[in-house]
Order: structure tokens, then sequence, then C-alpha cells
């Protein structure tokens, strides 16, 4: 339906064929996971959307959990700044604190930090394959290569997060890692290689896979089910 108001005049429909056939492929992907409770999922599904928002992907897009730290933040800031008029008023010394200019800093967007977050691991998996055996002839990554595969963690990776209460910290996904051992990011690299016809370097999706399964190993992640399960979880308290 979404698509429609995107297609041509409004009058215009989008083809039946093309909606046809994306249902089709739908529901055979469904069958093959053996989604048989579908009720329960789609009540976790709703309940995961309503307890979710998105991740702030431009520096223009307002963050509503940045903004309700900001405005703690600034009624902080008021009633210290209160304090300390009212200390000079009574001839107090005043102290200030070494990180008093710090906190007094612009912080990060939370655009630029989910950027640094899939710098810092793309780049650091990337560095692990090229060292790995196999890659001994090539000194760095194809730059097409790389650039197609960080425009696609740019466009998929870390778009939600949740409140984690048990850690007091705001979880973001989904990661580089679980995108790279469903495909879906090497899916998405090939939109971006060269062109239509062209395939992503398999040599790369190899090396990044073995890079992926290998730091799942080494984290002790052998219990997936219970991976799955949390990333559904994950999304149901996401926004």
């Amino acid at each position: 339906e979404k698509a429609t108001e995107y297609y041509y005049d409004e009058e215009d429909e989008f083809p039946s064929q093309y909606s046809m056939g994306l249902r089709d492929v739908t529901f055979a992907r469904i069958e093959a996971e053996g989604s048989d409770d579908d009720d329960e999922g789609e009540m976790d599904d709703d309940m995961m959307e309503r307890l979710s928002m998105p991740v702030q992907l431009a520096e223009d897009e307002p963050d509503p959990l940045e903004e309700a730290a900001a405005a703690d933040e600034k009624i902080e800031n008021e009633a210290e700044q209160a304090n300390a008029e009212q200390s000079v008023e009574d001839g107090e010394d005043q102290v200030v604190e070494p990180d008093q200019k710090e906190r007094s800093a612009k912080p990060l967007s939370e655009a630029a930090k989910r950027q640094d977050m899939i710098d810092t691991e793309l780049n650091g998996m990337i560095d692990e394959m090229m060292d790995s055996e196999g890659f001994e002839d090539e000194t760095e990554m194809e730059k097409e290569s790389r650039d197609a595969i960080t425009k696609a963690a740019k466009e998929l990776c870390y778009t939600r997060k949740y409140y984690d209460v048990s850690t007091d910290k705001i979880i973001y996904f989904p990661s580089i890692t679980k995108l790279i051992v469903n495909y879906d990011l090497l899916e998405k690299a090939t939109e971006y290689y060269y062109d239509e016809e062209d395939e992503f370097p398999s040599e790369y999706s190899m090396g990044l896979r073995d890079v992926t399964f290998a730091r799942i190993e080494a984290e002790g992640s052998d219990d997936d089910d219970e991976g799955e399960m949390d990333d559904d979880m994950m999304e149901r308290l996401s926004m």
C-alpha cells in the first residue's frame, strides 16, 4: 500500500504481479522457517513495535532519549548554577570540578555514535580477515568491495535500540555479526557492488563469515536458539 503512494500518479496501482510475487516469497519463507504459531508471532511483533523506537540515522533527526537527557541535564545545571550563585552571595569559596568542562561539552549525537560503532566493528573484522590465511597475497581489501560492505552496514546495522533495565544500558541492534550470519549484509553489499549483475566477491563473503563465526565461538555463543529468542525480545522492546 505504501509502495502505491510512490508509484506514478495517485490513480496508478502498484503492479499486482509484484504484490503477489512478494507475498508468495514471504509465505514461502514463513513456511520454511516453520512458523506455525503465526498468531503468537504477530502478537510479539506488535508488542515489539509498540515498545520500540528508531535509532537516529541522521544528524538533524531528533532523538527522544537524548532530548530527555538534555532536559534533565539542563535542570541539573540550573540547580548547580543557582547553588553557585547562592554560595557567592554567602562568601564561600568556589571549587571547580576537573571534569566540569568535559561535561559541558556537547556529547556525540546518536547518529555519530552509531557511525562509530559501525566503523569500529566492521574495520576490525576486515582487518582480521585480511590477516587470516588465504589473503596472504592481498595487503588490503579491494576498495569497491570495502565501499560496498560499508554502505550496506550503514543502511542496515544498528538501526533500532531498546533500554535494558537489567544492565541500565541502551542496546543497539541488529549487529554486523548478526547480519553477516543471516547473509542480509552480504546481500545488501551486492546491491552496492558495481552493476546489478555483479556479485559481491565470494572470497570476502566467506572471509567475513569465517571471522564472524570465529568471534562467536570465542565468545562462547553456542546457544543459538536462545540468541534467536533474545533477538525477538529485543525487537519487541526496541525503538
